[in-house]
């Protein structure tokens, strides 16, 4: 997920939104509260902050980051990945 992420468009076109993210053994400064330390585990699969509680998936870290909803996220998501929504 980590590399998913930081490689999404959505991303790249709002860095001034996002402060710099060191991504160190899984672990990195929170986006949703004041942070200094890394307390952000970061994985393929899911997102937990130990300090504030914020956990979901890749989904759930772009909607919250950039105030979207789970469609919204998933939309952006898939079109900057270039996924296809059609069945088949």
């Amino acid at each position: 997920m980590s590399n998913l992420i930081l490689q999404s468009t959505i991303f790249l076109e709002n860095k001034s939104r996002i402060t710099q993210i060191s991504y160190h053994s899984g672990m990195t400064c929170c986006p949703f509260h004041h942070d200094k330390h890394p307390s952000l585990k970061l994985n393929e699969e899911y997102f937990f902050c130990f300090s504030c509680g914020a956990t979901g998936d890749v989904i759930g870290i772009v909607a919250r980051m950039f105030d979207l909803s789970g469609y919204e996220a998933t939309q952006a998501l898939t079109a900057d990945f270039g996924i296809s929504t059609e069945p088949g």
